[in-house]
């Protein structure tokens, strides 16, 4: 790791010796930091000032060849993330990224005051000939909406315009690998602008998803692109040159096509989509072919359970990727509340040797948030159908739930629908079953969660088995987290299985990242989710003896708080 120098101390660990030595000469001596930062809040939590102190060093120069500075910052729930990105952009331009909209709402347009920019689809339409409820993704201008005649009425570009000129502004994770003025925005101003990659722990994913591309039949037809090359299992350089000469072929083929399509058109619209999603993966398909999962013929792709012609490339990893997309000449700080190893981590994004890692300290104790390790068996995959395994897990998890006060409530996760049907009659069984509720298979989200929180708000002590409320839900509510299964990423699935033979490290990384996840649900920051030596304030827990095979993987504080009964 190498450790910054900064004008004032020649070591980020000096500046951090003296900010808690109470050296630094801030309004924080006066009770008066948060206004120093613009932030709404009069106190500080543990750690707090200290860390916007220490980012607020952060080398703003970089060379012309190279990037900016890169800080990797692992912040446990209730530690403040939103705060940082909020207090450096009070002097400093400052962009922050998320993956979905509640998070920008919420935690950064309410709490901190961000301008915040959603995707066009969000907007209404203003032009007079467009469609009845249009928005403003199907504008019949997008490639140059200046030329669109209530130009000046468009309500996206009218907010587009306010998020540029803003000082912190909010956007999501897909409108930043798109455009290009939030990178302009943050190089232009002198001292280099910081960009806040939030929920870290995604940035493989995203970034993988951004370097894919899928065809399908369909898509080869409508677009005229030649057959598909038959590549099959076990990618080699020959392969890797074949797709990529297929992909510049498609792409031409797509290029054809949009001088066919009207102007402003849907059809031109698609297009471009196309060309650029093509253009992403051609001109990053030129690696190692061992980093690349390539696919393509007959039977490639599977849907509804039928198996159909297609064509597939999708890196490996994002260690090629990530740096192209996220590093620049700004300052870049990737956070979350789960990092865990930090050396796989920083591998499978590729970071520079000179990135820094920086953990804060969790505000509770260890003892106040215990994650107590269940008796109960491995539930590997060669349990499956061992019913009698199956129900001492059951057993096992009724008793941790009986043990706590009745009108607890909470989440007790599992891995797959299927899981869940089954758990709920063996809890059942075990005299659980008046406060068991679980989602219909075919529920979506949001009816998911009005119909829980109609059962919960009726129902003492009720209990949710649930299989895709692993992160995101925010569990104010729930007293109790309990993790059945230790969510191995499935490798069932060809490409998944790919991965883990490429990097058997990170396979075991991303399913601690989602046990974490996981048990944070039910511990939210806030002091009466957390046990004192007087009363315990909730249960989390595991019951699947095969997490040891990802604690190493754990970040340090989660470690630190796992309680073997």
């Amino acid at each position: 790791m190498t450790i910054y120098h900064s004008p004032l101390y020649d070591t980020y660990a000096e500046l951090e010796a003296a900010t808690l030595a109470g050296l630094l000469t801030t309004t924080a001596t006066h009770g008066n930091a948060s206004h120093a930062y613009g932030l709404p809040h009069a106190t500080n939590r543990p750690g707090q000032l200290e860390t916007i102190q220490w980012l607020e060093q952060m080398p703003a120069d970089a060379d012309e060849d190279s990037t900016g500075q890169c800080v990797v910052l692992h912040a446990p729930t209730g530690s403040g993330k939103t705060s940082f990105a909020a207090a450096m952009g009070h002097n400093t331009p400052t962009i922050a990224l998320v993956k979905t909209k509640l998070l920008q709402v919420e935690n950064y347009e309410k709490s901190y005051g961000f301008t915040v920019l959603y995707g066009q689809g969000n907007y209404k339409c203003a032009h007079p000939d467009a469609e009845l409820g249009a928005m403003c993704d199907a504008c019949m201008f997008r490639e140059d909406q200046s030329q669109c005649d209530v130009v000046g009425d468009c309500p996206y570009l009218r907010r587009k315009a306010v998020t540029q000129a803003a000082r912190k502004a909010s956007l999501n994770y897909p409108y930043w690998l798109s455009a290009r003025w939030p990178k302009k925005r943050l190089t232009d101003e002198a001292g280099r602008g910081y960009l806040f990659c939030d929920e870290a722990h995604q940035l493989s994913d995203i970034t993988l998803e951004h370097s894919s591309v899928t065809i399908t039949m369909r898509q080869r037809l409508e677009w005229d692109m030649p057959s598909f090359p038959i590549i099959r299992g076990g990618t080699t350089a020959s392969d890797a040159q074949l797709a990529s000469d297929w992909l510049g072929d498609a792409l031409d083929c797509v290029e054809v096509q949009l001088g066919k399509c009207a102007p402003g058109s849907k059809g031109e619209q698609r297009a471009l989509a196309m060309i650029r999603k093509l253009g992403n993966v051609v001109s990053a398909l030129g690696n190692d072919a061992n980093d690349w999962y390539v696919r393509s013929g007959p039977g490639i792709l599977e849907q509804d359970g039928g198996r159909y012609p297609g064509f597939i490339a999708r890196p490996l990893t994002a260690r090629f990727h990530f740096p192209r997309l996220f590093l620049g000449h700004w300052r870049t700080v990737v956070m979350t509340a789960t990092v865990g190893d930090p050396a796989t981590f920083a591998a499978e994004l590729g970071l520079p040797s000179t990135h820094v890692y920086k953990q804060i300290p969790n505000a509770f104790d260890a003892v106040r948030r215990p994650v107590r390790v269940l008796n109960a068996p491995a539930m590997g995959q060669k349990v499956r159908d061992d019913e009698g395994v199956q129900m001492e897990q059951a057993r096992v998890i009724a008793e941790a739930v009986n043990e706590c006060p009745r009108d607890w409530s909470g989440l007790i996760h599992v891995t797959s629908k299927t899981q869940a049907a089954a758990l709920v009659g063996r809890l059942s069984r075990c005299g659980l079953g008046p406060r068991l509720w679980s989602p219909g298979p075919m529920d979506s989200t949001d009816w998911q969660l009005k119909t829980w929180q109609r059962f919960r708000d009726t129902h003492s002590g009720a209990l949710a088995v649930v299989w895709a409320w692993w992160e995101g839900y925010d569990g104010r509510n729930e007293k109790i987290s309990i993790v059945t299964k230790t969510p191995f990423p499935n490798i069932a699935d060809e490409y998944e299985r790919e991965r883990m033979r490429y990097d058997g490290k990170f396979y075991l990384q991303r399913a601690a990242w989602q046990l974490e996840q996981a048990l944070g649900r039910s511990r939210r920051g806030v002091d009466s989710d957390y046990d004192t030596p007087e009363q315990r304030n909730g249960l989390v827990a595991i019951a699947d003896a095969n997490y040891h095979r990802v604690a190493k993987y754990l970040s340090p504080d989660i470690q630190e708080a796992i309680v073997t009964n």
